[in-house]
């Protein structure tokens, strides 16, 4: 049986432009950079800072390319808000679009 996804857009502090979130139920992915962009000194930049903070909350890392983007994965506990989970482990101020 296959998992619904849900998908929405997310603003995330002085980044530029929104990003797209997706709810897996058993798991949350925030895009961070476009696939095509990720080797620019800002994506690259970013990638580093967000796994990072997943790390200190001793959370593993994993990354994954989701149409055209650079998406950071993170389990999602059970009736958690995956808006306000993102923003606590990535320690950033984010919001729904």
């Amino acid at each position: 049986m296959s998992k619904t996804v849900k998908s929405l857009r997310v603003v995330v502090e002085d980044w530029s432009r929104s990003r797209l979130v997706e709810n897996r139920g058993d798991s949350v992915a925030m895009e961070v950079a476009r696939f095509s962009c990720s080797h620019c000194p800002t994506c690259s930049n970013r990638m580093d800072m967000v796994s990072s903070r997943v790390h200190r909350h001793g959370l593993a890392v994993r990354w994954e390319n989701v149409r055209g983007g650079r998406f950071i994965v993170l389990s999602l506990p059970k009736g958690t808000n995956p808006v306000r989970h993102l923003a606590k482990v990535l320690e950033l101020n984010i919001r729904e679009h």
